[in-house]
């Protein structure tokens, strides 16, 4: 089925359904809204996100390397353990240093996750050329 699309490494189609799944952010105007109702207004979901996108700009190129020095499997496995943890602090938080916590530990997890994506598929189609 995967050869019908053009795909064909199992590889690339394993990446391209997890980015698929993870692009698709139904949840998100749910989190804004918990955050709100926890937070108590839109400037501290506002800090929350600020944060949480300066976290993936600074966290994007050591997370390169550690994919590099660990392997891409473990790196992805470490990635998703990592994401669930900050979702255990999304729903544990309460306050406003927990939030920036979940902020700071999501961003990581997902520059982790989409380094290692980027140089997966890259190794794969190298070696397909």
């Amino acid at each position: 089925m995967l050869k019908n699309f053009g795909i064909k490494s199992k590889n690339v189609a394993i990446v391209y359904l997890s980015m698929l799944a993870s692009g698709m952010l139904f949840f998100l105007p749910i989190r804004t809204l918990y955050l709100e109702a926890n937070l108590f207004s839109i400037t501290n979901v506002s800090i929350i996100f600020a944060v949480e996108a300066i976290g993936i700009a600074i966290f994007e190129m050591p997370t390169g390397a550690i994919a590099d020095l660990f392997g891409r499997k473990k790196t992805l496995v470490l990635s998703n353990l990592i994401h669930l943890l900050s979702l255990l602090i999304l729903y544990i938080g309460g306050s406003m240093p927990m939030f920036i916590f979940y902020a700071i530990i999501h961003s990581f997890a997902r520059s982790l996750s989409s380094g290692t994506e980027e140089a997966l598929i890259y190794d794969t189609l190298k070696k397909q050329k």
